[in-house]
């Protein structure tokens, strides 16, 4: 029990330390940010507003134009997670 316990410590550890340099890595900045990862905390609903709103605002989903959203080019999602995998394999 106590080998588990020590080598899970000793994972923990290692990955807190890969986390750290993946955060600290100005790429890996530049990419959080063409991404906007900050605005996943952003409300997608105004005050008040709910699903029978969000369901009646044919904009939200029918009309929606993927291909105009964020110029055609997607959030950058494959860079970031790129980046991520080699900090976390040690290739960086």
């Amino acid at each position: 029990m106590w080998d588990s316990a020590a080598a899970n410590m000793q994972t923990y550890l290692l990955l807190k330390e890969r986390a750290k340099a993946f955060r600290a890595d100005p790429e890996v900045q530049d990419a959080l940010q063409a991404s906007r990862v900050a605005e996943i905390n952003e409300p997608t609903l105004n005050p008040g507003e709910g699903y029978e709103q969000l369901r009646a605002d044919r904009a939200s989903y029918e009309d929606f134009d993927a291909d105009a959203y964020f110029g055609g080019k997607g959030f950058g999602f494959v860079r970031l997670q790129q980046l991520f995998i080699e900090h976390l394999l040690g290739a960086r």
